[in-house]
């Protein structure tokens, strides 16, 4: 890739840039996938967003539905007991 150039994702109804995403604050998601239990996902929003381009590549995971959730204290510290990487929460 050329320097300057921009990546800007298109996912549903929303476009930004890569560098748009925060690698900083926590967040909790929660994913209605399609074919598949609902899951929540714990890190940041970069975190999650690379989680899912890996989950689609490798699993097929489709979003039917996602938004944010309550992150709640023990999310953050299973997230932070993880070195501070994603976890996915299955809601089965």
């Amino acid at each position: 890739m050329s320097k300057g150039c921009t990546i800007i994702l298109l996912i549903g109804q929303k476009s930004f840039k890569m560098s748009d995403l925060d690698n900083k604050k926590v967040l909790c998601e929660y994913w209605s996938l399609k074919n598949e239990p609902d899951v929540k996902v714990i890190g940041t929003e970069l975190q999650c967003y690379n989680l899912f381009t890996k989950m689609l590549k490798e699993e097929g995971w489709q979003i039917r539905l996602d938004y944010q959730d309550e992150l709640l204290p023990e999310y953050l510290e299973a997230y932070q007991d993880n070195n501070k990487k994603p976890i996915i929460i299955n809601l089965k």
